[in-house]
């Protein structure tokens, strides 16, 4: 838990300035505490700070993203980790790929909530449970497609009377 809380800021908004970050009304400590936890740029040789990475839901691939207190509040990239053989990620994703964005727009908020919300999206019926990603891989920025299974969409009183709640359900058992 010490090592989380040396990495402790609160984040308001970021302001990119060449290399230099700025989080404006960061604290004395904050400004400390990002120096030693700095925001990597994974397309420039950046090494993650932290062993912990996520999962990215049904795509079957984990990702490293930077983070204070488990707060992703300023990530920008997804560094994947690791791919299951056989997942959707599968011979799409790689180790050391660098997810960008979504669709053909890199993140301008929060990569693991965009992230998450892309999923939602891609896996509605008039989607068809496509992904559509923007990959970065040794210099090269490329969109791919992730096939997802497509579960439909969320019920109003979600989880309730659900049936998209009651096949995540069925899957995770």
């Amino acid at each position: 838990m010490k090592k989380f809380a040396t990495c402790f800021v609160m984040m308001v908004a970021l302001v990119t300035l060449g290399d230099a970050v700025e989080i404006p009304g960061l604290t004395a400590r904050g400004k400390r505490d990002l120096k030693k936890c700095p925001i990597p740029d994974f397309t420039k040789g950046d090494k993650p700070n932290k062993n912990h990475d996520w999962n990215l839901g049904p795509t079957g691939a984990r990702g490293w993203m930077w983070g204070m207190l488990l707060r992703t509040d300023s990530a920008r990239q997804i560094l994947i980790t690791k791919v299951e053989k056989g997942s959707p990620a599968d011979g799409v994703l790689a180790v050391g790929d660098v997810i960008m964005g979504v669709g053909d727009k890199a993140f301008d908020s929060d990569a693991r909530i965009a992230f998450g919300s892309a999923i939602t999206d891609a896996e509605k019926t008039v989607n068809r449970g496509r992904l559509k990603l923007l990959r970065w891989r040794e210099g090269e920025t490329e969109t791919v497609t992730l096939q997802l299974k497509v579960m439909g969409s969320y019920a109003r009183l979600a989880p309730m009377q659900c049936a998209k709640s009651r096949k995540i359900l069925d899957d995770a058992c």
